[in-house]
């Protein structure tokens, strides 16, 4: 038996075929659990048979039909007889026991083809045949080649390249399915954008390949749902017509739709959407993206932690298993990771906003001076960073999540110190000192961990954090393996030039053959991102008692939740603007790569500037401090700037760019 499913490309179907190889007649019984709602087992619906298809509608008087009346699905049997049934034609009784399984009998074929098609109301259920497969898989692979301006490497060692091209395609799919149908094998309820993470995933995997307008449209999406009450964004919300969203959100919640506009800004330097209008999600009344700004800033100065500029932890950061156990720790502890996202969110908005002169910018511009004054006198010890800053009523400072820290037997923190390079936060001895310190505490041989110990677990008892001290599974964030802040660690080893370090770390993302790279691994489905890398252990005691054998690759680790993630697009991102290292400014080609010896005569195509250019790197040394560019042998006009960390980067001006095809040399020197 053949059984072939596919999408059409272009249309709400999906196509089925099932057939036998040998020809022979069989009775097929197709099981359809219909749930048309989150949950399952929670929503009655309407079904209407017809000759050739089963319709379904919601209920009356269901949450979902008020949001969307015209929702319906069909499936669609061709040239088939069939007898449709509930569950009973299983149980000698015939009497049913769950009203949500659709039963399809086809008797004595040999093949089956069937549709199932969807509307929202939108459009028509028009298109009822079978796709054709080889049509469709063009238009498919098409889709997805101009979705990422044609990327695509070529290297002498075949092998280097194609891990590196299968992987961007499975995962522009996976930053696609995040995008727009949030969703996860694992996590199929919900179906929201979170702030943080939609400003993170989709939004620079976006802006990394070109889609400028889909960039633009996310944050107009997402000033939309600030609260003009309170000038925050709610941790998640829901961007279709169900339109609503969280009643709290995290500490750093605010500075993600920040830092994307700046980032947006000095990609397209289109000042316009300063002045495009949106509404609030509390209030109705619409106001221009700038003001929105304003807004915020507001919001941010009214978190500082007086007279240190401190940022107060509020609900949380970015690991949401570290949320305060108590109320008076989200006014009392300061999360430094936090407070370098902050400088870093509003230093990178300032820049971009260059040349523009109002209340708006110099206030900006005064909270990145009290931000990273705060940040180097209060967060910036001698040693690592501490992950936290418990302020005591009598003012004096507990350090948690670090050397000093006797309570919570964690030691060091890695979100702190790669955000703190990202930043620019920190001098190059520094940056290459908690390089150091992740190598010596913080890597496994899976990739980094957040930190050098789990939390302490008492049997759900809290203390500190909520979900740390309270969950019972050992995966995601509780994994301590989470591979987002695994990617932004790669990220950071790219910007201070440590390659191999970075190369390495890339290649435990990417499923396809991981057991070459990570020895300790079970296997894992090779065409979908893996949120996190989780240790076997059997529960929170075995996980704590046992933790070091994970660090010695003694204990076998497994793939977490798959797909839902910013992380797919992110990885996209981080290949192609900071390990290849094109990216594009305003009008300038910025080449800053991170690229290891193994690397040279490695061929990049790519869409620049809407040209389709072919770039070919010589990496002749392996720490290059030079950079060159040559058409036909011909050098072009760049500037170089040295970083603070030591790499060249030059950039190029567009305009020299005018040929399709254009082959440019890269020599790293």
């Amino acid at each position: 038996i053949k059984v072939k499913v596919f999408m059409s490309s272009k249309k709400n179907k999906i196509n089925f075929l099932i057939s036998s190889k040998l020809e022979k007649p069989y009775d097929f019984l197709i099981t359809n659990q219909i749930v048309m709602g989150e949950h399952e087992y929670v929503n009655p619906y309407k079904m209407r048979v017809y000759e050739k298809s089963i319709v379904f509608k919601l209920a009356d008087n269901t949450f979902q039909k008020t949001k969307y009346p015209n929702l319906t699905y069909k499936i669609h049997l061709l040239n088939h007889k069939f007898y449709v049934s509930g569950d009973e034609i299983f149980y000698t009784d015939q009497k049913r026991r769950d009203s949500s399984l659709v039963i399809i009998k086809i008797s004595d074929v040999s093949k089956v083809e069937m549709t199932l098609l969807g509307t929202s109301g939108s459009k028509k259920i028009n298109s009822i045949s079978i796709a054709n497969f080889k049509i469709e898989k063009k238009r498919y692979l098409n889709y997805y080649k101009q979705l990422i301006s044609g990327f695509n490497l070529k290297h002498p060692n075949n092998l280097i390249s194609e891990k590196l091209n299968i992987a961007t395609y499975w995962f522009a799919h996976n930053a696609m399915v995040h995008y727009a149908v949030p969703h996860g094998l694992e996590q199929s309820g919900g179906a929201a954008w979170g702030t943080r993470d939609v400003c993170q995933g989709p939004f620079e995997f976006f802006l990394a390949t070109n889609n400028y307008p889909l960039a633009r449209d996310i944050l107009l999406r997402v000033f939309s749902y600030q609260l003009k009450s309170t000038g925050e964004w709610p941790q998640w919300f829901f961007l279709d017509d169900y339109r609503f969203a969280a009643d709290s959100c995290h500490g750093d919640i605010i500075f993600w739709p920040l830092k994307a506009l700046g980032d947006y800004l000095k990609v397209t330097n289109d000042k316009n959407i300063l002045f495009e209008t949106v509404s609030y999600f509390d209030n109705r009344v619409k106001s221009s993206i700038f003001e929105h700004i304003g807004v915020a800033l507001l919001a941010i100065e009214k978190r500082f932690i007086a007279p240190y500029d401190l940022i107060s932890f509020a609900g949380g950061d970015w690991n949401d298993t570290l949320q305060p156990a108590n109320k008076e720790m989200e006014k009392s502890l300061v999360s430094t990771w936090t407070q370098a996202l902050a400088y870093h969110s509003c230093f990178n908005l300032l820049g971009s906003l260059e040349g523009i002169k109002n209340e708006i910018v110099t206030k900006l511009d005064i909270l990145c001076s009290r931000i990273k004054n705060a940040f180097e006198k209060y967060c910036l010890l001698e040693g690592p960073l501490p992950g936290f800053i418990k302020i005591e009523n009598d003012d004096s400072f507990q350090y948690l999540l670090h050397p000093q820290d006797n309570k919570t037997g964690i030691k060091y923190r890695l979100l702190p110190l790669t955000r703190s390079i990202l930043a620019n936060l920190v001098s190059n001895e520094k940056a290459n000192y908690f390089s150091n310190i992740i190598d010596q505490h913080l890597a496994f041989p899976d990739g980094v961990r957040l930190m050098d110990n789990p939390p302490k677990y008492s049997g759900g008892k809290m203390q500190y954090f909520v979900r740390a001290e309270q969950a019972s599974n050992v995966g995601r964030e509780l994994s301590l393996l989470y591979v987002h802040a695994h990617l932004r660690y790669i990220q950071a080893m790219g910007k201070i030039g440590q390659y191999e370090k970075a190369y390495n770390s890339l290649l435990k993302v990417i499923p396809l053959g991981l057991s070459d790279v990570v020895s300790n691994t079970l296997p894992r489905q090779s065409n979908a991102y893996f949120s996190s890398s989780d240790g076997m252990f059997n529960d929170r005691y075995d996980f704590q008692n046992n933790f070091s054998n994970l660090r010695k690759g003694l204990i076998n680790v497994r793939g977490g939740w798959r797909i839902y993630s910013s992380g797919p697009g992110l990885f996209i991102k981080i290949l192609i603007n900071n390990f290849i290292g094109l990216k594009v400014e305003n009008d300038y080609l910025i080449i800053n790569p991170s690229l290891p010896i193994i690397f040279d005569k490695l061929t990049v195509k790519f869409k620049i500037n809407e040209k389709n250019s072919v770039f070919v790197f010589h990496v002749k040394n392996p720490e290059y401090t030079r950079i060159q560019a040559k058409i036909r042998n011909k050098h072009l006009k760049s500037e170089t700037f040295q970083t603070k960390y030591c790499k060249s980067l030059i950039k190029i001006h567009l305009s020299q760019i005018i040929n399709t095809n254009s082959k440019i040399d890269i020599y790293l020197l």
